[in-house]
């Protein structure tokens, strides 16, 4: 799975984002939880995917 698509689908949860230069910082509706993605192209490796995961509270 890319950035591209995690944002996507953490955008449709309603949670907001700020952008950096390296990284984008994803902040839920509610502001108790924040995560960084990182800004790339390639797929998002599999152990860091888990940690977005547990993080935000979301399956991808």
């Amino acid at each position: 799975m890319t950035a591209k698509e995690v944002l996507k689908k953490l955008k449709a949860a309603g949670w907001s984002f700020q952008e950096g230069k390296k990284h984008i910082k994803a902040i839920s509706p509610d502001g108790t939880k924040v995560t960084r993605i990182w800004r790339h192209t390639k797929d998002i490796p599999t152990g860091t995917l888990d940690a977005i995961e547990k993080q935000t509270g979301m399956k991808f």
